[in-house]
């Protein structure tokens, strides 16, 4: 069933945070709500976007315990693809075998299993699971071609709060072919989750687990040596993002707590030397006083201004209101932030893409708790296309 909410001209609450300087001029930022499905499989861990019919726009996936569920863009049409529940938690999208649409790769607690789910066409009909790799949850999964041959390779790791021992390796599978993967682990301690980027700007690419960085040794081994980029984070549960916040040309390093409910830590960036290997990254801490149940973080320009804008949101566990947030970057540098409340439901997974698409980043996701599949449209009035039309 599609139900559509629209806030009309809805003015985004906003407060300025201490420590930096304020707006002259306010600016109000607007998003409509939609929603997507109110009869959403209940306990949607895993979320991905891709255009899985190959018609040009992004549609949405979503898989909680009534199976896995993929919404056609425009119309939100919903078509089933997994029947059952397989516990599924973290997903990305990419062409695994390379026939030229977009499969799912993602992970299971209960069957304990990395999986990639085979597009058939279209994205209608059968996907066919297929097994990665045995004995292992994964929470937090990428696709990339990690060395160089021409084909994606998967790197994944699960939560070592809930995993135990296994959550304090980051796993590669590296695809000798759709039907075969050599597996490869690097120990990165406790905490949960990860990022990857080319932190040293050699070609491939690295990832980042709370204050380190692991660098990529150009050939698939379980050897990645290991960076400390800053001491000022010293919170393991934590969700990183690789992207260049000031356009310095230098990937920095932007993080927010994940784990636990009550505990507190603070919204960073750590802005990248000119020797990544270093420890000389400066800490500029974007919000100070945030509960750890944040397990959304994407940057990307949303306000379209030719800067980057970070996106957070707290899952349903948090002290309410369980904010989906935009911090806009108001000096360009990263210097100066601006945080807007977008809603107070919450999100778990959430991701920036999109949709119409008009060139502006919308928000979708769905909290684990409840049914609602949720998409937060962006109205902001792009100054990019403003220009372009004079």
């Amino acid at each position: 069933m599609l139900r559509i909410t629209i806030l009309l001209s809805m003015k985004i609450s906003f407060l300025f945070l201490s420590g930096f300087s304020s707006l002259s001029e306010a600016t109000e930022t607007r998003f409509k709500h939609v929603i997507i499905d109110s009869d959403g499989p209940s306990r949607m861990w895993a979320k991905a976007v891709g255009d899985f019919n190959g018609d040009g726009l992004i549609d949405l996936w979503v898989a909680g315990e009534e199976g896995a569920f993929w919404y056609e863009n425009p119309t939100w049409t919903k078509h089933r693809i997994l029947s059952k529940d397989y516990t599924l938690h973290g997903a990305t999208t990419g062409d695994i075998d390379n026939d030229g649409d977009i499969d799912i790769i993602t992970g299971s607690w209960k069957g304990r299993k990395v999986y990639w789910l085979e597009n058939p066409g279209k994205g209608l009909g059968i996907w066919n699971i297929r097994t990665v790799f045995d004995q292992l949850p994964s929470d937090a999964i990428y696709v990339t071609d990690l060395d160089g041959d021409g084909d994606l390779d998967i790197i994944g790791r699960s939560s070592a709060h809930f995993a135990g021992e296994v959550g304090k390796y980051v796993h590669i599978w590296r695809q000798d072919s759709p039907t075969s993967w050599a597996d490869f682990t690097t120990f990165a301690g406790g905490g949960e989750h990860f990022n990857i980027g080319d932190i040293d700007k050699d070609g491939d690419m690295d990832f980042v687990v709370a204050n380190r960085w692991y660098e990529n040794p150009s050939y698939i081994s379980n050897d990645w040596d290991e960076h400390i980029f800053t001491n000022k984070w010293m919170h393991l549960a934590a969700y990183p993002f690789v992207a260049d916040i000031n356009q310095d040309g230098r990937l920095d390093i932007i993080l927010t707590p994940t784990e636990k409910k009550g505990q507190y830590y603070k919204t960073a960036w750590y802005e990248a030397p000119a020797d990544p290997q270093s420890n000389g990254w400066t800490e500029h801490v974007i919000e100070k006083n945030v509960e750890c149940v944040t397990h959304t973080l994407e940057v990307a320009d949303i306000d379209n201004d030719g800067d980057l804008d970070v996106m957070t949101a707290e899952m349903h566990q948090s002290s309410d209101p369980d904010e989906v947030r935009v911090y806009i970057n108001k000096d360009g540098g990263g210097l100066s932030w601006t945080k807007y409340v977008v809603a107070t439901t919450g999100s778990h997974y959430a991701h920036l893409l999109d949709v119409e698409p008009d060139d502006d980043y919308d928000i979708f996701g769905a909290n684990h708790r409840g049914k609602a599949v949720d998409l937060w449209v962006n109205l902001i009035r792009s100054p990019k296309r403003s220009r372009d039309r004079n």
